[in-house]
């Protein structure tokens, strides 16, 4: 309790907090003394507070929404939800109780329909203004009943998932370390694969060869009586072993050399 010697009392920038019964005393030294009781209103826009704006229930449970109101001329309050006012049934109860300029409104919601879900409006006005706060109420979902249960010892949980992660970890590093070594394999296969492959076969040459192998067959024949003979009938080489051990140089010797025995021959 504050006390002020004077006659006057003043207040300046009057809010809702300087309302109060204020108590004038006039005293000379000799009883008894005289009082004057003197109250003061200060009259306001209501103002709006919500604790808890957004709310989560299952269905088929129940609920309680709840805003506070400061107001002074007093004011008239009630719910809307979904642009419409809220009014008490056997599942829906509005509650509201006054204190002086404080005001508790209170909204009841019993067995939890999927209507029901959605925003609320909780609406308080006087002669001075009008104001409003909001409540979502969002629809939840009960826990699943878990298909298994695993006990524990106490004390041993963190222990064993720290063990579970390090073999987890070395199981990993020991597939990653196979999986580079099949790796290191295949790639040292394919360098020996490609060492040992064989140079192309050169056309070229086994064509050259072909041709000489013609050519010498139209040149040599072999005579009725195991000689061999040149192109012109009744012509014998005086060297048919020479001729038959040329043919078989000339089969193996490239074109070069296939040239010069044919000049021999």
């Amino acid at each position: 309790v504050s006390q002020l010697n004077g006659g006057i009392l003043h207040l300046r920038q009057v809010s809702r907090t300087h309302m109060a019964a204020y108590l004038c005393i006039a005293s000379n030294g000799v009883p008894p003394s005289v009082s004057k009781r003197i109250t003061l209103d200060v009259e306001f826009a209501p103002q709006m507070h919500v604790p808890n704006q957004l709310v989560g229930a299952p269905e088929s449970t129940d609920v309680e929404l709840e805003c506070f109101v400061e107001a002074h001329p007093k004011a008239i309050t009630y719910w809307e939800h979904r642009d419409a006012m809220v009014m008490n049934t056997s599942r829906l109860i509005t509650h509201t109780h006054h204190d002086h300029y404080k005001i508790t409104m209170k909204l009841s919601i019993h067995d939890l329909q999927d209507s029901d879900f959605g925003m609320y409006k909780c609406i308080s006005k006087n002669s001075i203004a009008e104001t409003d706060g909001s409540i979502t109420l969002n629809k939840t979902y009960r826990p699943t009943t878990p298909s298994y249960v695993r006990l524990r010892r106490p004390g041993h949980y963190y222990e064993e998932d720290a063990r579970n992660e390090e073999e987890e970890e070395r199981k990993r590093r020991v597939e990653e370390e196979e999986e580079r070594r099949r790796e290191e394999v295949e790639r040292r296969r394919a360098q020996d694969a490609e060492r040992q492959r064989p140079e192309p076969y050169n056309n070229n040459n086994n064509n050259n060869i072909n041709n000489n192998n013609n050519n010498l067959q139209n040149r040599v024949t072999t005579a009725p009586g195991g000689g061999v003979s040149g192109g012109g009938a009744g012509r014998v080489s005086p060297l048919p072993s020479l001729a038959i051990l040329m043919l078989l140089l000339l089969l193996l010797m490239p074109l070069p050399l296939l040239r010069c025995s044919s000049l021999l021959s």
